[in-house]
């Protein structure tokens, strides 16, 4: 079961969440399921709960989803938005899960976040603007939770 800081506990997963019987790593590692969700879309208010999540300023939504602020506060709130954008927002509710996971903590998985790594070279909030940026993060957090530092 998803704990409560967790994408996965969001009413938004349950139809998926009811296919599989899964803990969170494996949900997020299944592709398929991944898919799905993108090509049937998300509503408008799971974006607002990544922006929130991450503590994102408009402009740094803008870039790490790829879709203006302005544009998902026009969407009606139950209404669906697809296409990259959500794939894109997945990736960002993974990372999200998988540092929660590993921090226990909200506020230090952001300040992890926001601080210069020696993993990256930089900060890992600046690797999460493409997909690619999202899965090295998430699978440094993975190996970091399975002890594994270099």
């Amino acid at each position: 079961m998803p704990d409560k800081g967790s994408f996965l506990a969001e009413e938004e997963f349950a139809p998926y969440l009811r296919l599989v019987s899964t803990t969170n790593s494996s949900f997020w590692d299944d592709l398929n399921m991944m898919r799905k969700i993108s090509l049937n879309g998300l509503r408008s208010n799971f974006f607002s709960s990544l922006k929130q999540k991450f503590r994102l300023n408009n402009q740094q939504f803008n870039s790490l989803v790829g879709i203006t602020w302005k544009t998902i506060t026009n969407h009606k709130k139950d209404s669906q938005i697809l296409g990259l954008h959500t794939e894109r927002a997945l990736y960002l509710a993974k990372v999200w899960d998988t540092g929660i996971d590993y921090f226990n903590d909200a506020d230090l998985f952001r300040k992890w976040l926001a601080r210069n790594n020696p993993f990256f070279d930089e900060k890992p909030l600046n690797l999460l603007n493409t997909m690619a940026g999202c899965e090295i993060v998430y699978k440094k957090l993975q190996q970091l939770a399975y002890g594994i530092s270099a």
